[in-house]
């Protein structure tokens, strides 16, 4: 389920990019990713437990949709293989390290939530951040 609802996000994550631009799209796959960590702290059976996780792997696969054309717009075409490089090592080291912070938390409190919960904090700070960038990019054109 989560290879295939990947999948369909990578595609609904085209439209939805094409529809509403780069960070418009980035904040809906936070906060996509936010309310799926956020419901899975509430797992009440496997079929909620499978919501969950087709939910999560929508927005998932939806990164990878936003983040090369984000990377172009925001730096330029030109060094875009290098810039991109540098933005898929920040993707790549939290991958690495969030399943181990993930099984410490698992290991330490016999449950996975508080994972889940730092993990919907941190999309949080992300979605502040966007929004910031977006505020800085309207009050940049608007002084322009």
């Amino acid at each position: 389920m989560s290879t295939l609802s990947n999948f369909v996000g990578r595609l609904s994550f085209g439209v939805i990019y094409d529809r509403f631009g780069s960070y418009i799209s980035l904040m809906i796959n936070l906060i996509m990713t936010i309310t799926a960590l956020l419901l899975m702290t509430m797992d009440t059976n496997t079929v909620f437990s499978t919501l969950c996780i087709v939910l999560l792997g929508f927005s998932f696969g939806g990164l990878l949709v936003v983040f090369p054309p984000l990377t172009k717009t925001t730096f330029g075409e030109k060094n875009f293989g290098m810039n991109y490089a540098i933005v898929f090592l920040g993707y790549s080291g939290g991958a690495f390290v969030g399943p181990r912070i993930a099984s410490y938390f698992q290991e330490t409190t016999g449950s996975f939530t508080t994972a889940y919960i730092v993990a919907a904090i941190l999309g949080g700070i992300g979605v502040g951040l966007v929004a910031l960038i977006v505020y800085v990019n309207k009050r940049r054109a608007k002084l322009a």
